[in-house]
């Protein structure tokens, strides 16, 4: 059977797409932004190709509240970062109602190359356990002013979170950009 790449690039996208929800979340940034059109701070957790794609300085807050089932209201979920012409700097921390909180620092660097971009994230995981690394690498490549394709790779080395090994993820997409 012959896959054609928009197959592939659908397949990419599904496959592999599970977290570790009981240790770990991800940040909000990876739910409502597209790895091929992230340009700023953000980009640190969702593509980090991106970085490379503009010469800027951001700043990035996203904050997650929580109600829990006896009324109270909490943060779940804080992400800081700020990114300076491809190099950047995140932190997140999460709190669970049953359980351990955990905190991620992320170190970003993009590279920008002829069309696209290329990064990697590298993060440590504020967890028990001897494997408490990994990281993420980016691609974006530009086939027209208005069409972008994007690849990343989630947690290579695995880090062990909390007694759980962070599943490998591949994500690919493709960007269309009419204005």
């Amino acid at each position: 059977m012959i896959v054609r790449p928009v197959q592939f690039l659908l397949l990419m996208s599904v496959a592999g797409t599970t977290t570790v929800h009981a240790q770990f979340r991800n940040a909000r940034s990876t739910d409502y932004l597209f790895l091929t059109s992230v340009t700023d701070i953000r980009a640190a957790w969702v593509n980090p190709a991106g970085l490379a794609v503009v010469p800027e300085a951001s700043l990035m807050g996203e904050f997650v509240v929580g109600r829990r089932p006896n009324g109270d209201i909490q943060f779940d979920q804080y992400t800081i970062g700020f990114n300076s012409r491809g190099l950047s700097v995140a932190y997140q921390r999460d709190r669970f109602e049953n359980g351990p909180s955990t905190n991620v620092l992320r170190i970003s660097s993009g590279l920008p190359m002829a069309r696209g971009g290329i990064g990697v994230s590298a993060s440590w995981y504020g967890a028990e356990g001897p494997n408490d690394r990994d990281f993420d690498v980016g691609f974006l490549y530009n086939l027209t002013r208005t069409l972008a394709t994007g690849l990343t790779i989630r947690h290579l080395g695995r880090a062990d979170v909390a007694g759980t090994k962070m599943p490998l993820i591949f994500t690919g997409g493709a960007g269309l950009s009419l204005l």
